[in-house]
């Protein structure tokens, strides 16, 4: 590609890549040849991207990155149609790194202000929906999945169980 490319994610028979100037959808219906299909783009800042259904997630963040850029939010982009890809919403975040989604929990790495959880039930409002703000937890990066979480934390990598959004249980832990 023709960007700086942060971030992949697979989803159907696409790869969302998440970049420091937008985010691009490729096909991979033939792996060996992956063809571009759209971009959104935006500012210059780092940009994570988590899809789900008719969906895309991006943190776009700055401060003190090699990303450079001003902007720290999520956008939410309307991917129904793969080809034409509409930013919908954005919503004001302190400093998001990385993201992830589980059906309708929507987590956020925002820096300093710790982890937060979403209800992602309707995508349009899910930046407001706020169910749980975890400040002790300084997560920079999270994958969700069937109620666990490997979160990669400032000082090691953490496995949590979601199963209540509201009250994360620590299962384990490695200190780097």
């Amino acid at each position: 590609t023709w960007r700086n490319v942060e971030t992949l994610f697979a989803y159907n028979s696409n790869i969302f890549m998440g970049t420091t100037t937008g985010m691009l959808i490729y096909n991979t219906n033939d792996p060996r040849s992956p063809q571009h299909i759209s971009t959104v783009n935006h500012m210059t800042a780092c940009d994570p991207v988590v899809v789900q259904d008719d969906y895309a997630y991006v943190t776009v963040r700055s401060g003190g990155t090699s990303c450079m850029g001003e902007l720290n939010q999520l956008d939410v982009i309307d991917i129904s149609n793969i080809e034409s890809p509409e930013l919908k919403k954005s919503f004001q975040m302190k400093n998001p790194h990385g993201l992830g989604i589980d059906g309708t929990a929507l987590f956020i790495c925002d820096g300093d202000a710790g982890l937060k959880v979403f209800d992602a039930t309707n995508p349009l409002t899910s930046g407001d929906e706020l169910i749980k703000k975890f400040g002790n937890i300084q997560a920079t990066d999270i994958i969700p999945f069937n109620n666990i979480a490997i979160v990669i934390g400032n000082d090691g990598i953490y496995q949590y169980d979601y199963t209540n959004t509201e009250d994360l249980s620590l299962l384990s832990k490695i200190k780097f």
